[in-house]
């Protein structure tokens, strides 16, 4: 078999690691960013062309320097610039797609640690580098390169480190919810459970009073733990029930008091002006299992 015979049989799978339309996502920016990418060499060269060519036509005619580019102002536009932006395209590449898969799972993956993997890193400036061999390298190396939507994926994958992304999400959710419900520093928890009903004690809410009518809302250790209710509740990421959605808003809200009426196992929240926000379970072993599962039982 020859070698085209021998690239002709191989099989271009889809990723099956994401779903169709998140496919259809990374392959339009790439192909988005792969045609700005030649694009952008295509007017670098004819810019460059036009600056040379009218240097040709002025040059020698004793106007002075300036009349070699008085009708072709480059001190505003130059080749440069369109080199900046070919070299500017990897990073807005990876952080559109980054973007894109935390907007949609409700993750936190980072961009800047794809790009330190797969984008060359400025040279050290102080080292001893004369003939500045490891500048003109770097930008050779970052205006070449042509990234691929894949190499992207394998690095978020990484970041993933072999969950899915609902899996991650759920993780981050009960992360945050931890977080916000510890001193870490101290190792102590931040709230106590009565019965059915977790107190969190720890700035979990805070009381506007200005103009004599008092504004309640959750704080964002407060709004960290709702997010877990409601995850805990809906089982859905990102998707919150209306009440629990309207504490997580910028509205503003007047009630100390916010009853949870679309809800099975959350009740109502109470908020306290000393800080202190009363959740309140459907059951006590309701509330013991959010702490288990959400908040945690050790640091």
């Amino acid at each position: 078999m020859d070698l085209f015979a021998k690239l002709s049989a191989v099989e271009v799978k889809n990723d099956n690691r994401i779903s169709a339309a998140d496919r259809r996502f990374c392959e339009a920016n790439q192909q988005a960013y792969h045609d700005a990418k030649e694009a952008l060499e295509g007017v670098c060269k004819l810019w460059e062309g036009i600056v040379e060519h009218q240097k040709d036509l002025l040059a020698g005619i004793g106007e002075g320097h300036y009349s070699l580019t008085k009708y072709v102002d480059i001190s505003h536009i130059s080749a440069k610039d369109f080199i900046e932006k070919i070299e500017e395209l990897p990073s807005a590449f990876i952080s559109s797609l980054v973007s894109y898969f935390n907007s949609t799972y409700k993750v936190s993956i980072e961009s800047s640690e794809i790009q330190k993997v797969l984008i060359p890193q400025k040279p050290d400036y102080r080292a001893w580098d004369p003939d500045h061999k490891a500048e003109v390298d770097y930008h050779q190396k970052l205006q070449s390169m042509k990234l691929t939507y894949q190499q992207v994926l394998d690095q978020i994958f990484i970041q993933l480190g072999g969950r899915t992304f609902i899996e991650r999400a759920v993780d981050e959710i009960k992360e945050a919810c931890h977080n916000a419900a510890w001193n870490t520093y101290y190792g102590k928890q931040q709230f106590e459970v009565k019965g059915d009903t977790i107190r969190l004690l720890n700035y979990a809410c805070c009381c506007d009073e200005w103009l004599s009518r008092a504004k309640w809302k959750p704080t964002n250790e407060g709004r960290a733990i709702l997010r877990g209710v409601s995850h805990f509740e809906t089982g859905v990421i990102g998707r919150h029930p209306h009440n629990i959605a309207f504490l997580l808003g910028y509205e503003d809200n007047y009630y100390s008091t916010v009853v949870f009426e679309d809800c099975e196992k959350v009740k109502q929240v109470r908020m306290f002006k000393n800080n202190r926000m009363d959740i309140k379970f459907a059951s006590k072993d309701l509330a013991e299992q959010f702490v288990t599962e959400y908040l945690g039982r050790v640091c």
